[in-house]
């Protein structure tokens, strides 16, 4: 399935890609809506988008890290938070104001402080499964295992890539961290007491990260073949298991096998449509409406439960009609677009102008040519009008 070739190159943007984060988070919201609004319990396994995510962001970080590696010999770790910052902060602050805003009139201040303190520094999934009940912020969770998880990883690959069989090293590691998750999963799987710490928890469901990052290592640089039918078929079983009862939060098949199952078939599917962008599911998954919500699926899931809550206290009940139902999904729809095209977008262009800025360098070498000059030294030069910008780009640009 896979060869070294020179018809290698980098990843670039998949639309595909974004359509796979859409049928993600369109799992995620279905189950949402069933227990807070009218919608019907038809996926019980809905949240196993959460794993779509994990598998993807694993597969998209490290191929962007061993990008950069390729380039420049190694990673930039300051410039790498700095776009997770900006990727992930504006919208996460937005939402816990208007958070504190929604739930400081049904609790103690000082309660919904801690909640969102947990959130904001990503400890729900160490502290909600067994310790401190976050409330309205359980979701938060997913976010945590992510950051805690690529706290360590890029650190790990620059290492591991500076020795002579660094990739073969960072792929055993990946096979480590799956070992890990699972036999934590299969440990506790039986157990009350830490049952929710066997589904919430960073160290059971870093898995799928793992499974991404690995993706990516065995990969990067070669030339794909993954058979067009067995993207479908990977398509296919990931539809297939939101309708599955068995897969549904606190089961023991979902622990065991299907969390395993889904993660191994979302990377296949994902190098599948990277493989063939312009055949099978990625024709579909590249469909506009899928892109746009891929592109805001973050927003997305930020917000969907904040306005259930919201109708719920408004309406008084635990579950919503079809008319609240429909109020809530309208007003996350608006915070969602309001917070994608006036916040996120401007941060994320400010961010990626700034390090770019940062990456320009102030001077440049001047080479002596006379014959036989054996010391050549750097010379700072004035920067003059026009130099260092592309002739399409307007005077003033950056």
């Amino acid at each position: 399935m896979l060869s070294h070739g020179p018809t290698a190159r980098n990843l670039g943007y998949q639309p595909a890609l974004d359509g796979v984060r859409a049928l993600a988070i369109i799992g995620v919201l279905l189950l949402h809506l069933s227990h807070w609004g009218a919608v019907p319990r038809v996926i019980p396994g809905g949240h196993l988008g959460v794993a779509m995510f994990f598998v993807l962001s694993g597969y998209l970080i490290t191929t962007l890290l061993l990008d950069e590696h390729t380039r420049t010999d190694t990673v930039d770790m300051p410039a790498f938070y700095a776009r997770r910052a900006a990727r992930l902060l504006p919208a996460l602050l937005l939402l816990l104001v208007v958070h504190a805003v929604v739930w400081g009139t049904q609790q103690p201040s000082w309660t919904v402080a801690i909640q969102i303190a947990v959130g904001l520094f990503y400890l729900t999934s160490l502290l909600h499964p067994v310790i401190f009940d976050v409330g309205g912020l359980g979701w938060t969770w997913s976010l945590s295992v992510e950051e805690h998880f690529y706290l360590l990883w890029p650190a790990v690959l620059r290492r591991a890539l500076a020795q002579p069989r660094g990739r073969t090293i960072a792929m055993w590691c990946c096979g480590a961290v799956i070992a890990v998750a699972v036999a934590v999963r299969a440990l506790l799987n039986d157990s009350t007491t830490w049952h929710h710490f066997a589904y919430y928890s960073t160290p059971a469901r870093m898995d799928a990260l793992a499974v991404g990052c690995l993706a990516a290592l065995a990969t990067h640089g070669r030339r794909l073949a993954v058979p067009v039918p067995l993207t479908w078929a990977a398509f296919g079983f990931l539809v297939v298991s939101y309708f599955v009862p068995a897969f549904s939060i606190g089961t023991t098949t979902l622990n065991l096998i299907a969390l395993p199952l889904l993660s191994v078939a979302t990377a296949v599917l994902i190098l599948g449509l990277v493989a063939r962008p312009e055949r099978g599911p990625a024709r579909l998954l590249a469909t506009r409406p899928l892109v746009h919500i891929g592109k805001i699926s973050y927003g997305l899931y930020l917000w969907n439960l904040l306005a259930g809550q919201s109708m719920r206290m408004m309406f008084g009940d635990s579950r919503t009609g079809w008319l609240g139902t429909i109020l809530g999904l309208a007003l996350t729809l608006v915070a969602v677009e309001l917070s994608y095209w006036c916040l996120e977008r401007p941060v994320l262009r400010w961010s990626r102008d700034r390090l770019a800025a940062r990456r320009q360098p102030a001077h440049r070498v001047v080479v002596p040519r006379q014959l036989g000059a054996e010391r050549r030294t750097p010379q700072p030069v004035r920067q003059l009008a026009g130099v260092g910008r592309r002739a399409d780009q307007p005077p003033g640009s950056r």
